[in-house]
């Protein structure tokens, strides 16, 4: 949703920003007489010894160790402090008292209704026999309410004012952080192998008020501990020959720094490894590292010690463990135990020897669904990969609510054992099978908004193998923002534009293939979808109706890796009732073999990266996302055995000519985590080109590209940019479209208080033609002139985080327009831009 904002709320806000600013000097009225105010913990490390091994301490290790940290702040201003220093404890102090006595006495009140539950359970369950099913829910019933009991009764009625919610409380400065905070240096650069740092802390006061203060960490790191030697002390004569064949996979090399994190890297390789290997009871504890650094000047030689369990365990050995039984409860409940009982039904699953199925009452999910890739298996060795690959499988089935597995050790009971036994337990919660939706919501697409329904049908186990079978309707009513200049008859109402449709899906949670793959099978989880869709389109001006069917493959290749091929997408899109102004502007823009009807039957390949899932709060984070579509081709070559071109040259299936064209986009976005809590920054790249060629030079309006809008260039009006420097024939509506699109965005995202986010953005693109066949040469990419036909935009915005979703206001500004002539593209200098300069922007999550 766009809005051009005039200059005196511009400058209203800008004010607002400067006052801001005044105000935050005053930020220590409130201290006492003796505190200080904390303004900034600055580090300096100084090398002695050039950039070798030093280059291994960095200054934002050491400021994250640090504390207390000072104020936070957003854009040099503590922001959050100067919201605390709003409250006024001496007029607040009657009014809190009076809230407090109040929420006390709701408080009891919850808690006696509470009780009187629990009472009422205890009572009911006095009258139940205690193997039933009623018991067993009334237990479940007076466990969650004395749960939430005893949460009531820890919970304080000491409700803070919004000052003290969103604000920041004053970090006052003490002498003794100066000692702690050295002792913290000291021991991070021991743990990276640096024994003899030397930390010097100085205080300053700032120039012109006394009541701030800087300190200064001064680090000299010295030179650092190396490993020289590495010796082995495992007296299992097994685990030693698997460590020595895994050897090379070793954190722990000569010459590296005598670093703790390789040593805690060390031990859960060492631990992961042997639990992949079956030794079910090893864990970290039984890793130990000893380094040796006397009469070694800067060097260090290290020993890994294991050591053996207790004689109450195996005789005192470390054994591998075989999985013996695997008792699967596929219907299992909560409240329910999970041993086999007479009240389950067991059944043996053949094709699998010791898998056995228990049940209880009308089983609906195959035992073929949960034996397809378990990974756990009888008679082989545990193992921990084979355990997370397991989780993964069963939690991936939409009919799986919850999975637990649990093991059952049989231990070795003479030394001439040589491996232990377990049992497993598999205990499945289904989710309903049958579920409907129904949903109504403000929408908001592409810079325009509106309201939207829909209804659902879904069946989670419609075979009995776990397939996924959906249905859904939906409708909706938009509102699409036109120029002022431009009038046309079927703009009345709020809303201008509807939109409805119905989709049919099939999920398979399988490789639905005439081949087997069994190893691609085994480790990648695929997925088959099978999708049905019609959808009918009205914008001012024409309307669309689009029919299509893909049939698609999806799986994992890693943690971080997805792979999404689909050998077949079909697409008929017909152009309704154009208006007369739309057929005019197609005509000036020489659009028209872009905009008939067209059928489109390729293929197409998308890979991600994402390893935002994955990245730790202190580490950066990548999402690449590249697709390839295919189109026409098969089609063509099956068409030229027949020899039945048009007039035009072109052939055509079912009496509609078909594009034929190639596809590809990069999609590359960069999360640069900032030291400061939840502060970044965001680099957005983004490049697609698609060229048609052969029976249809032209490409079809559905697949080109447009910018501009809430998540593009956020200073235009989405489809109100481009193409390239070409400004006449633009319609009332925005409708620019074209088959190259570069943009780039930078964005950074700072935390403010409470749930809200400030942001300040750069953003840079455009789009532009591919073929000068039936367009103009303003509107054409060339490589010589493209960057000077790049659109600049700038601006600011709010977020605002409620976990579920994510509201987000952007204000932009334009600075560079490619529609300008030559040479004069900065937007300052035109008169008809200044009236224009700034857009507002409303959207639902980030852009990108």
């Amino acid at each position: 949703m766009n809005y051009k904002l005039s200059n005196n709320i511009l400058f209203s806000v800008l004010f607002a920003v400067l006052f801001l600013c005044m105000s935050s000097c005053s930020v220590t009225k409130r201290l006492e007489k003796e505190e200080v105010l904390l303004s900034e913990n600055k580090v300096v490390i100084k090398r002695k010894h050039g950039k070798e091994k030093e280059e291994k301490v960095s200054k934002n290790e050491i400021l994250d160790i640090l504390s207390p940290k000072a104020n936070t702040r957003f854009l040099g201003i503590p922001l959050k402090l100067w919201v605390y220093n709003l409250y006024d404890q001496k007029s607040r102090q009657k009014v809190e008292q009076r809230k407090n006595e109040k929420c006390q006495a709701q408080k009891d009140k919850r808690i006696s209704n509470l009780s009187k539950r629990i009472r009422n359970l205890e009572r009911r369950k006095e009258e139940l026999d205690s193997t039933s099913t009623r018991f067993l829910r009334c237990e479940h019933k007076t466990s969650k309410l004395k749960s939430k009991k005893n949460a009531t009764e820890d919970s304080e009625c000491n409700e803070k004012h919004w000052t003290r919610k969103l604000g920041e409380k004053p970090v006052i400065y003490k002498v003794n952080d100066e000692y702690r905070n050295k002792r913290k240096i000291r021991i991070a650069l021991k743990n990276k192998g640096f024994f003899e740092a030397k930390i010097e802390v100085k205080t300053k006061y700032k120039k012109f008020n006394r009541k701030k203060i800087k300190v200064k960490y001064t680090i000299t790191p010295g030179k650092p501990h190396c490993i020289r030697n590495i010796y082995m002390d495992i007296p299992d004569p097994k685990i030693a020959a698997i460590l020595e064949q895994n050897h090379k996979d070793t954190y722990l090399k000569k010459g590296d720094l005598l670093s703790a994190r390789n040593m805690e890297s060390e031990r859960e390789r060492i631990t992961e490894l042997l639990r992949n290997q079956g030794y079910y009871n090893f864990h970290r504890g039984y890793i130990y590292f000893e380094p040796d650094t006397l009469n070694k000047p800067y060097q260090a030689d290290v020993t890994v010690h294991l050591t053996l369990p207790g004689e109450d365990i195996n005789q005192g050995r470390h054994l591998p463990y075989i999985i013996k039984n695997i008792y699967v409860y596929s219907n299992f409940k909560p409240y329910e135990n999970f041993e086999p009982e007479p009240r389950f039904d067991t059944l043996l699953y053949t094709k699998k020897k010791h898998i056995f199925l228990l049940t209880k009452g009308k089983n609906y999910l195959s035992p073929k669904a949960i034996a397809r890739r378990l990974y756990l298996a009888p008679e082989q060795l545990f193992s921990a990969r084979n355990l997370t690959a397991g989780y993964k499988y069963l939690s991936s089935l939409p009919i799986i609510n919850m999975t637990d597995i649990s093991f059952k050790p049989e231990r070795a009971t003479t030394l001439k054992d040589t491996a232990g036994t377990l049992n497993c337990y598999i205990k499945l919660t289904q989710d309903e099978r049958h579920m409907t939706q129904t949903a109504l919501e403000i929408t908001h697409s592409y810079g325009n908004w509106g309201i939207a329904g829909s209804f659902g049908y879904t069946n989670q186990n419609i075979f009995r193998t776990a397939e996924v079978f959906n249905v859904k309707i939906n409708g909706s009513l938009r509102r699409i923002t036109r120029r002022r200049s431009y009038q046309i008859s079927d703009t009345v109402g709020i809303f201008n534009s509807y939109e409805f449709g119905a989709e049919i899906g099939l999920l398979f949670p399988y490789l639905l293939s005439p081949l087997p793959f069994k190893k691609f099978i085994k480790r990648r989880n695929p997925k088959t979808r099978l999708n049905l869709l019609y959808n009918y389109l009205k914008e001012p001006g024409f309307a669309t109706t689009t029919s299509g069917f893909s049939f698609s493959y999806s799986w994992f290749s890693g943690q971080n890796l997805y792979h999404e091929l689909s050998p077949l997408l079909e697409d008929f899109v017909q152009l309704n009732n154009p208006a007369e102004e739309f057929a005019q502007w197609i005509a000036k823009n020489q659009l028209e073999d872009s905009y008939e009807d067209h059928f489109i039957l390729g293929s197409s390949y998308r890979f991600i990266f994402n390893n935002q899932h994955s990245a730790s709060d202190k580490k950066n984070s990548f999402y690449i996302n590249s697709y390839l579509k295919l189109a026409g081709n098969s089609l063509h070559k099956i068409m030229q055995l027949t020899d039945k071109k048009t007039e035009d040259g072109s052939y055509q299936f079912f009496r509609n000519t078909f594009a034929q064209f190639v596809k590809l986009e990069f999609d590359m976005r960069y999360y640069h985590k900032l030291r400061r809590r939840k502060d970044k920054i965001v680099w957005r790249i983004f490049a697609g080109a698609a060229y048609p060629y052969g029976n249809l030079k032209s490409l079809p309006f559905s697949e080109q590209y447009f910018s501009g809008g809430a998540n593009g260039i956020r200073a235009w009006q989405e489809r109100d940019l481009g193409p390239g420097s070409y400004a006449e024939a633009k319609s009332g509506y925005p409708r620019q479209r074209a088959d190259i699109k570069l943009e780039t965005n930078i964005e950074y995202r700072a935390w403010l208080f409470w749930k809200i986010e400030g942001a300040l953005f750069l953003d840079i693109g455009n789009i532009w033609n591919i073929r000068k066949k039936n367009t103009h040469p303003e509107a054409l990419f060339k490589f010589n002139k493209f960057y000077d036909e790049l659109a600049v935009g700038s601006g600011l915005g709010l977020r605002f985080d409620f976990s579920l979703f994510i509201i987000r206001l952007d204000l932009g500004l334009k600075m560079r327009a490619p529609d300008l002539p030559k040479n004069n593209r900065w937007v300052f200098n035109h008169g008809d831009y200044k009236r224009n300069l700034w857009l507002f922007n409303f959207g639902i999550g980030y852009p990108f």
